[in-house]
């Protein structure tokens, strides 16, 4: 995975993110060390922690990136009071399913919730679709936020990290693209 946020909204919390995700990798790389049998426990223990606090934080980093470039776009397509009552339904929560990805995009045009709908269709990676692993990166939150489980393994939660700097890139490309048109 790239280790560079390309654009300089949400830098710092890419670095966060990113910081997380190569701290489980190399847990998970000493794990594999026959060297490191005497603390295997310790290691294994930490790398399920890791992997749960990857996986909260890969889908906060969705939200945070598509309400944040959203409210950078209507300010600078707006009036400061349209942009403000604009902005007031952002930062509340509303998650990133593919259906909640496309609801929110449709609320600028019924062109881009077709747009977010193929990027969201394409396969990633080996796992299938994008949106079949955003899908799994909620669930996956849901069930670590409610205490219900240890389901999510570190290997599967560097996947879903992967996935959700996929969609967040394609969100931030996205807004940025059409900001820049506007300030051309």
């Amino acid at each position: 995975m790239n280790a560079e946020w390309p654009f300089e909204l949400g830098a710092d919390r890419f670095a966060d993110l990113i910081s997380v995700y190569l701290r489980l990798a190399e847990v998970e790389k000493q794990r594999r060390d026959p060297e490191a049998i005497e603390s295997i426990a310790v290691l294994d223990d930490l790398s399920l922690h890791l992997a749960r606090y990857l996986v909260v934080r890969s889908a906060g980093f969705v939200e945070w990136i598509r309400d944040s470039n959203a409210r950078e776009y209507v300010g600078a397509h707006s009036r400061p009071e349209v942009a403000t009552r604009a902005g007031h339904d952002l930062f509340k929560g509303q998650g990133v399913t593919s259906d909640q990805l496309k609801t929110f995009m449709g609320t600028f045009s019924s062109a881009w919730t077709a747009e977010i709908g193929e990027c969201l269709a394409a396969n990633f990676e080996k796992q299938g679709s994008l949106a079949s692993e955003i899908g799994t990166l909620v669930k996956s939150r849901k069930s670590i936020a409610h205490g219900d489980g240890d389901v999510v393994s570190p290997s599967r939660a560097l996947e879903l990290c992967r996935a959700s700097v996929a969609i967040a890139t394609w969100i931030a490309e996205h807004f940025q693209a059409r900001i820049a048109s506007l300030e051309a």
